[in-house]
């Protein structure tokens, strides 16, 4: 898979005349404003109830108070458990157990908006009617901290969701691999993409937890699911991963997309991963002999 189009938004000073003409696009920014700017151009095309937009939750909409479960000591740990699964530098030597570590430092510091005008502008943009919804790839086990994380930050998603008024209760397989057509996946996508067994996810109150699952099939199953048809979708994350799989999964699917690589956190990513890893570590085991 390939990306064909990578322009960086924030040297567009004539952003606002820029034409969609293609029907899937990729831009890297590191303000948000350029999604607002990309909402107010769509919605002028389509009505703007017919726009959907999609926000990753950890590194694009909040980041936490702490580099200690931030995502790159989250990406760290999980590298270093599958290369070196003896370390010393391990908060946990099970994936379990880095889940549980995970779940209290979340609750132990908290998290902030990675920019203080995101919780105004889409509060903005769903009075205006916009449809917007966060796809994390956070497992369930972490809704309860995330709803509250947003709902601190002063972002609230259950009215602008698709969807069912609050989504739907429990948590649900959100496809079967030997009967993908029914939710909306190709068998083309699937096997591009390394589609393996589902694992359980949750859509309530405009947030899905995908459980780690590819992003792309996890946005065809839930329009598919709530059987909604947006005619343009604006996809916003930090990881090129999510907005490559993303692009690949609308390839072929008849609605604009536009796709945001966000990198406003990409300095304190950099930061963490070269220089504070072994202060993380020994922070943890502080922690670990204060709890035990």
């Amino acid at each position: 898979m390939q990306i064909t189009k990578l322009f960086v938004l924030a040297l567009l000073a004539t952003f606002s005349s820029l034409s969609f003409a293609a029907t899937h696009q990729i831009y890297q920014t590191n303000n948000f404003n350029d999604v607002v700017k990309t909402a107010k151009i769509l919605g002028n095309k389509y009505g703007n109830q017919n726009v959907l937009l999609i926000f990753d939750m950890d590194n694009t909409l909040v980041v936490g108070n702490h580099r200690l479960g931030s995502v790159p000591w989250w990406n760290w740990q999980s590298r270093l458990l599958t290369t070196h699964p003896n370390s010393k530098l391990l908060a946990a030597h099970t994936f379990k157990g880095l889940l549980k570590v995970q779940g209290i430092l979340f609750n132990l510091y908290g998290m902030h908006l990675v920019d203080p005008k995101i919780a105004p502008d889409i509060t903005n943009l769903q009075r205006e009617g916009y449809k917007a919804i966060v796809l994390s790839l956070r497992g369930d086990s972490f809704r309860s901290i995330s709803e509250q994380t947003l709902e601190q930050n002063h972002l609230n998603f259950i009215k602008s969701a698709i969807g069912p008024y609050r989504g739907y209760p429990g948590t649900y397989y959100p496809y079967r691999l030997n009967n993908l057509a029914r939710y909306g996946i190709s068998k083309n996508l699937a096997k591009e993409e390394h589609l393996g067994k589902a694992r359980p996810i949750s859509y309530m109150n405009g947030i899905l937890m995908a459980e780690g699952l590819n992003k792309g099939a996890m946005l065809l199953a839930l329009l598919k699911k709530t059987q909604y048809q947006p005619k343009a979708i604006i996809f916003v994350d930090d990881l090129n991963k999510n907005v490559i799989n993303i692009t690949d999964a609308f390839q072929k699917v008849n609605i604009e997309t536009v796709a945001f690589r966000y990198g406003k956190e990409d300095k304190f990513v950099a930061n963490f991963n070269k220089n504070a890893q072994a202060k993380a570590a020994m922070t943890w085991n502080k922690i670990k002999r204060i709890m035990a």
